[in-house]
């Protein structure tokens, strides 16, 4: 070992030491000890207290660095050991399940085929009772199978609701001008039967007769009154609840024709719109009988309104 100028080499000011680093006071360069195979010599300058404690030093970071790998490989088995244990006892569990299933699958087995056992049965006194299918019955009516008297029934449901629910005047604008027409009368003018797989309708149609205050002109309007949901018993007896509601037409209102060119455009509405039935004409009013009924319809409005 060889003493060495403290001097800046660049300057030849003063080199201080810093916090182990070499510093020029004058033109602040900083320098680093450049050590060599001579410079073993600085490790005798040690002191015994300073050997030992970098030793120390040196033992402690190997006794950490053991620790932390046995601590790593402790955490990797138990983990190892826990997923284990988890494995083993899904499986437990679905083994399990499986082993039911089978058991029960071949208990239900077993049983239907002791009880089918036509030996087993007869041993233990059981009879099976013998399952017949019948088909279904046709509900489909047709014409001759509407009886007169249930005409008559719908036709007067059919009445009663052209009484209750039909306006008795009516005021119609013309121009500047207003009129009222009072019902004279109304009756049945004929009636429909429509059929389907899915229901039957009795379609009624009824001519309404308006007759002005002022001039006695008279205009004729005719709507349509349906019973839905009929259907014929295997006795042959028809079954309707006679509740009567007003047909909507194609429009989706209550349809009307008036004057007495009109109808053909009421039938084709209430009638041939519904193109999923079949239609067939059951009842139609003379023209005597259409009169006699629209008399005996304006006599009794009239009691109606004498007792009011």
């Amino acid at each position: 070992m060889k003493l060495q100028s403290l001097n800046c080499p660049n300057c030849g000011g003063y080199i201080k030491n810093i916090d182990g680093k070499f510093v020029c006071e004058s033109c602040g360069g900083v320098f680093a000890i450049d050590y060599d195979d001579a410079d073993v010599e600085h490790e005798k300058l040690l002191t015994e207290e300073e050997r030992d404690k970098r030793k120390l030093d040196h033992d402690r970071e190997l006794l950490e660095t053991q620790f932390r790998l046995e601590e790593e490989a402790r955490i990797r088995q138990d983990k190892k050991i826990r997923s284990d244990r988890l494995k083993a006892t899904w499986i437990g569990r679905i083994t399990a399940i499986v082993v039911i299933g089978l058991i029960i699958t071949g208990s239900v087995i077993l049983y239907k085929q002791i009880m089918t056992s036509e030996e087993f049965r007869k041993s233990m006194g059981i009879t099976i009772p013998t399952v017949t299918t019948e088909e279904k019955p046709d509900y489909m009516i047709t014409k001759d199978q509407l009886t007169d008297d249930f005409i008559r029934d719908a036709i007067e449901s059919g009445r009663n609701y052209q009484r209750t629910n039909k306006q008795d005047s009516i005021t119609v604008f013309e121009g500047l001008d207003t009129c009222t027409w009072n019902k004279a009368g109304s009756d049945i003018s004929e009636c429909y039967l429509l059929t389907s797989e899915d229901g039957n309708l009795f379609i009624m149609v009824f001519k309404t007769d308006y007759i002005c205050e002022e001039n006695g002109e008279v205009k004729t309007y005719y709507n349509a009154l349906y019973l839905e949901n009929i259907t014929i018993n295997k006795s042959g007896k028809i079954i309707c609840d006679y509740q009567v509601s007003e047909d909507e037409g194609s429009s989706g209102y209550p349809f009307y024709a008036y004057d007495q060119d009109s109808k053909d455009q009421l039938y084709r509405e209430i009638v041939q719109a519904k193109g999923e039935y079949d239609s067939v004409l059951v009842y139609e009013a003379g023209e005597d009988e259409a009169e006699a009924d629209i008399e005996d319809v304006a006599d009794e409005e009239a009691e109606d309104q004498d007792g009011q």
